[in-house]
């Protein structure tokens, strides 16, 4: 029998590790990977759409994902990753996605555009 007949045997691809917030920046590490929140201006991996697989994950760079914010930031503004995953505007580390939606606090979900190349 091959994986393909059997999928409900295969091995996780990135092992989620722990539970992941939605809507926040996460990045992998270790083989296999292992799936974590990002650290304060942590380069992103991808962004968690859900908690489990198959909905896990989404990396797409040049197209709108839904982010959680972690404070106020225009529309515009280049993004980095705060201590606990969330979009913030950029102050230091690395840029991690550019807004497309204006953010009044913390907590609300909007849409950020992940860049196909480093921000300069």
């Amino acid at each position: 029998m091959s994986w393909a007949e059997d999928a409900s045997s295969a091995p996780a691809l990135i092992d989620l590790g722990t539970t992941l917030t939605v809507h926040r920046f996460c990045a992998f590490s270790g083989v296999p990977p292992l799936a974590g929140l990002c650290a304060s201006g942590q380069d992103a991996d991808a962004v968690t759409l859900g908690t489990s697989q198959p909905e896990g994950f989404l990396s797409c760079p040049g197209l709108p994902v839904q982010v959680e914010s972690g404070a106020a930031f225009a529309s515009g503004a280049t993004l980095q990753s705060d201590a606990s995953g969330r979009a913030i505007t950029w102050a230091s580390g690395a840029k991690v996605a550019r807004a497309l939606e204006a953010a009044t606090g913390a907590g609300q979900v909007k849409l950020g555009r992940v860049p196909e190349r480093a921000l300069s």
